[in-house]
């Protein structure tokens, strides 16, 4: 009998949870697109004026990248470390970043823009220093007949740099075998490519990428 009570009660305690998974409740706005031992990405559409109800996300350190401009979107929470609350994010720029602790909340969304939002969410599996994990970073203008690679963030735990292929035959050699594991992302379509240690990234095609380079294993483990 407690058997079965302890059963039923981990049920209810994980039914919300399910309940309120975001890729269930609003699968036209969230879809997984990659996950490993030491990521998850989610592409996120929120279409013009789309209101999606209730659903809860985990607390994990994130990096929310926007691949259009899109307009300002009211996150309105209700529970989990948010409190009750409502905050609008600012509207967007192609190509910029934030980096985000990630908190366990719900909420609900209302995009209160003529323009869709369109972006990635890559929550990390890694341990990161919360002191130094923060901040938006935009995109200087971006010379596309030059290559270039430039690191925009770096910590002890991840660094980040922007690339850009002039063209795709020169493009091997604006990205370079990576040192440690690294996730590949095109600000232009939000495809991404898992690179592993000394891999060779081959062939892409002309234009802009972010290198997420882990310099510690997964779960913080060198």
């Amino acid at each position: 009998m407690k058997a079965c009570a302890g059963l039923l009660l981990a049920g209810l305690i994980a039914a919300p949870s399910f309940a309120q998974d975001p890729y269930a409740i609003a699968p036209q706005a969230y879809q997984k697109q990659f996950e490993n031992e030491f990521v998850r990405v989610t592409r996120v559409h929120y279409a013009a004026h789309e209101q999606l109800t209730e659903h809860a996300h985990p607390a994990r350190p994130s990096i929310y990248i926007y691949l259009k401009d899109g307009g300002p979107v009211l996150f309105k929470h209700e529970h989990g470390d948010s409190g009750a609350m409502a905050a609008i994010r600012p509207a967007t720029k192609a190509g910029a970043y934030r980096i985000a602790l990630g908190r366990n909340e719900t909420h609900v969304v209302d995009n209160q823009s003529d323009l869709p939002s369109d972006f990635l969410q890559v929550e990390l599996k890694t341990e990161i220093d919360p002191k130094t994990w923060n901040g938006r970073r935009f995109r200087d203008p971006a010379d596309t007949a030059t290559n270039s690679n430039k690191v925009e963030f770096d910590t002890a735990q991840i660094r980040i740099a922007r690339v850009v292929c002039s063209s795709a035959t020169t493009c091997s050699a604006a990205i370079p075998a990576p040192a440690h594991s690294t996730l590949q992302i095109s600000t232009g379509t939000g495809e991404t490519a898992w690179l592993s240690p000394g891999a060779s990234p081959g062939p892409h095609p002309a234009g802009e990428y972010l290198l997420l380079e882990f310099k510690q294993g997964a779960l913080g483990r060198p």
